[in-house]
């Protein structure tokens, strides 16, 4: 009995590493990937040839997934076909943590920005008491949207007798953290050096940053020319 009950858990040992194994992440290292292609349709999501995720959409991420280091490649397949559309290399090191966003178009046209998958680290320190964090990845690739200026403002103002917060940012941008004090706010997006050309407005759909919140906006494309649509919001902390 007692040899038994040992195979069985040894059975149940070598089951379980085999399932780490497979789920990656033995680095510390782990990544989130988002979809910004408006053009894009549905997208999974491979790691060396594993599916890590399926039936991404637009506008929306994955959570933080574990990811072994070295040589890594991941892929991008449309949803429900074997059609990769973007293959990307990259090297990871031990306890990396990272964005990959998807931007770009399938199709472009014109001056728009082919399909590309683009990496930012990340850092989940924590801000200060009653503030929050935020940093902004403009990924929004219609070329009538860029350079394009931000405004983190309270919810009774508008862009008029107010300063942007990031300015001049064009596609592929990504700025460093910036930290405010806590509270809801009306996030606007214009072009840049123009008050009168609104990419983006949330009123109505206004973001509340609790306290020691960290967040990341990545810029979208809209439905319509010369609009982008609201900001893919992601919590690099809390």
């Amino acid at each position: 009995m007692r040899a038994q009950k040992l195979s069985f858990l040894t059975l149940f040992v070598v089951l379980v590493s085999m399932m780490l194994s497979g789920c990656g992440g033995s680095s510390g290292s782990v990544a989130r990937f988002v979809h910004a292609v408006v053009d894009g349709g549905r997208f999974d999501v491979l790691v060396n040839d594993r599916v890590v995720a399926s039936d991404v959409r637009f506008r929306t991420a994955t959570q933080y997934l574990g990811i072994d280091s070295g040589a890594v490649t991941v892929k991008l397949r449309q949803t429900g076909t074997s059609t990769i559309v973007l293959t990307r290399n990259l090297t990871v090191n031990a306890g990396d943590e990272f964005t990959i966003v998807f931007s770009g178009f399938v199709n472009p046209v014109g001056g728009e920005p082919s399909l590309q998958a683009r990496t930012f680290s990340d850092d989940r320190s924590e801000p200060d008491e009653n503030k929050y964090e935020v940093r902004v990845i403009h990924s929004a690739g219609s070329t009538d949207l860029s350079p394009a200026d931000l405004y983190i403002n309270r919810t009774n103002q508008n862009q008029n007798g107010t300063n942007p917060v990031f300015t001049n940012l064009d596609f592929g941008d990504v700025t460093g953290y910036r930290q405010f004090d806590t509270g809801t706010r009306r996030i606007i997006v214009t072009q840049s050096g123009s008050k009168a050309n609104v990419f983006y407005d949330s009123q109505g759909d206004d973001v509340t940053f609790g306290n020691k919140s960290k967040r990341t906006l990545v810029l979208v494309d809209g439905p319509d020319v010369n609009e982008m649509a609201r900001p893919i919001i992601l919590a690099d902390r809390n």
